[in-house]
């Protein structure tokens, strides 16, 4: 994108791209402290010596469970008391409940806050304020991950988030790192970016895209998408209302919707509704100078 180097090009964010792992945990926690700090093996390792200290607690008490305890599943995806051991092992921090799901004032104010850590029963994600703004750092995000979560809309959106089922922590503490690029750029793993803000500014100014709290990979949502609607093009010549011939069968992002009911049902018309709000504002690939 032109025009991205100005002066704030040495401000960055940073983000963790989840793949078909179940470590969003870790992509979570890394999120919150803005850099790559955390690696399976150092959270696994928190979680085998919780695993040693709860059942020899057990055992203590002669409550000896057969299968013990377990802080990791088979998958990877960490439980509370793993994340909340790293923080404090990181620096002076506490991983503190500020909403439990479906629970919530109105009078709740988010904006106080440093960042939060949402999770559900198998998901786990990041909303932080880095630079004076808040995003929504959700590894499942689409490219170019980090979304921009306006002052005016972070209430509205975090209700929604507790209202989806997920438990909202806060960290408390001494005050959260900013992301660091020049001491970690010739470590980073092909899933770890730093992405210039201004960039992710201009990005935002030109794709509106809904934020994203979900678990699963929203390229993949996206594709599926894609391929239902071609499978039904294919298969019954159905092509969205509105849209150009041409550039629908060459499969291209930016679609068109339009026009009259051209004397469709209304049933007809939801489907293209809910297709347009599926389809639109597909993202540009992100800049290579803006990301590392």
């Amino acid at each position: 994108m032109d025009g991205v180097q100005n002066q704030e090009e040495n401000k960055f964010v940073y983000w963790e791209k989840q793949g078909k792992d179940r470590l969003c945990g870790l992509h979570a926690l890394n999120a919150i402290i803005q850099g790559p700090s955390f690696n399976e093996s150092n959270l696994y390792a928190i979680a085998e010596e919780l695993n040693k200290k709860e059942n020899d607690l057990l055992d203590n008490k002669g409550q000896t469970d057969a299968d013990g305890t377990n802080n990791v599943a088979d998958d990877g995806n960490y439980n509370v008391q793993v994340l909340t051991e790293a923080l404090q092992n990181f620096g002076e921090y506490q991983l503190e409940i500020f909403i439990k799901p479906n629970v919530i004032s109105e009078t709740q104010s988010f904006s106080e806050e440093q960042g939060y850590l949402c999770n559900s029963a198998d998901h786990w994600f990041t909303i932080r304020k880095v630079h004076g703004t808040w995003f929504n750092l959700n590894s499942t995000n689409m490219d170019p991950g980090p979304q921009i979560v306006s002052d005016f809309y972070l209430d509205t959106f975090m209700a929604s988030v507790a209202n989806d089922g997920y438990t909202i922590f806060t960290v408390r503490g001494q005050d959260l790192p900013l992301p660091n690029k020049e001491d970690n750029k010739d470590s980073l793993r092909k899933n770890q970016f730093y992405i210039g803000l201004t960039y992710l500014q201009q990005d935002n100014a030109t794709h509106k895209r809904a934020l994203n709290t979900d678990g699963a990979d929203q390229s993949d949502v996206q594709e599926a998408v894609r391929r239902s609607m071609l499978d039904a093009e294919q298969n019954n010549d159905y092509v969205p209302h509105g849209v150009n011939d041409n550039d629908y069968n060459a499969h291209q992002h930016n679609f068109n919707f339009g026009g009259s009911n051209g004397g469709k049902t209304q049933e007809e018309l939801d489907l293209e509704e809910a297709l347009r709000l599926s389809m639109q504002d597909q993202i540009q690939p992100t800049n290579p100078d803006e990301a590392s």
